[in-house]
């Protein structure tokens, strides 16, 4: 990989003098040390770790593919805490707290051998309800709850849904997982929603689906997370609108779910927000009732976050000023998970990132290089 900056090189000598001064090697700070990187699950997860392995490149770290080992949440933690891996790429905070309290094979908290990095980055992971824009706006309908109780709008709705005429608000849950659906399927239940109904559909054909039924007039409520391909095409402020609801499910576990009393979305995130997120009123009209300007989603946002090994943290000081620096914005993960939809190589995808983002990724080494030339 070549750096943003190649280091000079003197030019060949011309001269047969045997006795020049040999030119100096100039070590990197990571020259010589493997990290040993996981990827996970999150959307961008390729492109992400793509970004991460070629900027500790750039510092002389050598680092195989993350995507060759894949680690969910509860085995990601415990590995590293017990130094299978040095850095996980796939942390998720505050969502991933519950792990951290896990124990290692000699009993001791899974969080003692864990550094996080990156958690002063804004929040930039979120579920939530998308609605199509035009019907909102047309029914004044900025929550589920409002919904709910407006016949007109439920009627209209259910003309088109996934189940038309069942009389309910057909939901579509949009997931890779069970766990959205399962959650907001317990968030129907416990606001007590008599007219709508979660549906859950697989993963594929989603965006193109939801982008055709909007195009048509079609009016369309999803669960979904961000970033993703579908905020990518369908834009929050634009074709859809985050939907709000009114009372936060907590950990009463309305449905006897065998995790329902973890789905608690109550008083855990932004500074005990529970699930609200930062979202604008001009993306989240219901926002423009909270007094603190949040989305309440119903979901706790989170930020994407390293984890990586406490003991590799001490020793690789330039690792960690960097990977608790980089940042890649929500934003440019969705529209990569497009184009990698379309077959863009996600090595690629982030090599252009790094070259658009030049100034920042400057920054970030060379504060990296600072930090390992700090005694």
């Amino acid at each position: 990989m070549t750096p943003l900056v190649p280091e000079k090189v003197p030019p060949p000598s011309t001269t047969d003098d045997v006795h020049e001064p040999p030119v100096p090697v100039v070590l990197r700070p990571g020259d010589g040390v493997v990290v040993r990187a996981a990827a996970g699950l999150l959307p961008g997860s390729a492109f992400v770790g793509e970004i991460h392995r070629q900027l500790l490149e750039m510092l002389g770290y050598r680092v195989p593919d993350p995507q060759e080992l894949v680690a969910r949440p509860g085995v990601a933690y415990l590995y590293l805490a017990e130094g299978e891996f040095d850095v996980w790429l796939d942390g998720s905070f505050p969502a991933h707290n519950v792990w951290l309290e896990g124990q290692r094979f000699d009993e001791s908290r899974v969080g003692d051998h864990v550094t996080l990095l990156g958690r002063h980055h804004p929040v930039d992971l979120m579920t939530g309800w998308l609605i199509s824009k035009d019907f909102a706006d047309e029914h004044g309908v900025y929550t589920l709850d409002a919904l709910d109780r407006d016949p007109v709008a439920l009627a209209e709705f259910d003309e088109s849904d996934v189940f038309p005429g069942n009389g309910t608000a057909d939901i579509v849950a949009w997931s890779v997982g069970a766990l959205p659906g399962d959650v907001a399927a317990a968030q129907a239940a416990f606001s007590g929603w008599d007219n709508i109904a979660v549906a859950r559909l697989g993963w594929d054909d989603r965006v193109e689906g939801a982008v055709s039924a909007i195009q048509q007039g079609i009016p369309v409520i999803a669960v979904t997370s961000s970033p993703s391909e579908l905020v990518a095409k369908l834009r929050p402020g634009h074709e859809v609108y985050w939907l709000g609801i009114e009372d936060f499910l907590d950990g009463s576990n309305p449905l006897g779910h065998p995790d329902g009393k973890l789905f608690s979305q109550f008083t855990r995130g932004l500074d005990g927000a529970g699930g609200h997120a930062p979202v604008s009123p001009d993306e989240c009209p219901s926002a423009a009732a909270d007094p603190r300007g949040l989305c309440p989603l119903g979901w706790v946002a989170s930020t994407r976050t390293v984890a990586a090994r406490a003991e590799f943290v001490a020793s690789n000081p330039a690792a960690a000023e960097l990977l608790d620096a980089v940042f890649v914005p929500a934003a440019d993960i969705s529209q990569a998970l497009v184009r990698e939809a379309e077959g863009t190589d996600p090595a690629a995808l982030a090599s252009e990132w790094i070259a658009a983002n030049r100034a920042p990724a400057e920054e970030w080494l060379t504060a990296a290089r600072a930090a390992a030339d700090r005694p």
